[in-house]
């Protein structure tokens, strides 16, 4: 099992990172801690985490959808965390 996931860091303000991983979402957000992750000088914490079976697939379409929030290259996005949400059920679970 994988997991879409969204962390925050109070340092990026109203920015939120959206990405996937095998591992337990919190193991990622520590991961990142440790390191500087692009001004992020507070540390991450999980805000909310998803069961995906097709983690790869639905990253990039959860990307897609949210083209008009990045920030960058990076998987970071400008938007509030409840709309992040819906995008990411929606991708998850089929529907539009």
């Amino acid at each position: 099992m994988a997991y879409i996931y969204i962390l925050y860091s109070p340092s990026l303000s109203d920015t939120i990172k959206i990405g996937r991983t095998k591992r337990r979402c919190q193991t990622r957000a520590r991961e990142l801690n440790k390191g500087d992750y692009k001004g992020a000088t507070l540390p991450f914490v999980v805000r909310a985490r998803f069961k995906t079976s097709s983690p790869k697939k639905h990253e990039a379409e959860i990307h897609r959808r949210l083209a008009h929030v990045r920030k960058g290259r990076q998987e970071l996005f400008q938007i509030e965390l409840t709309d992040a949400i819906r995008v990411i059920e929606s991708v998850i679970h089929g529907s539009s």
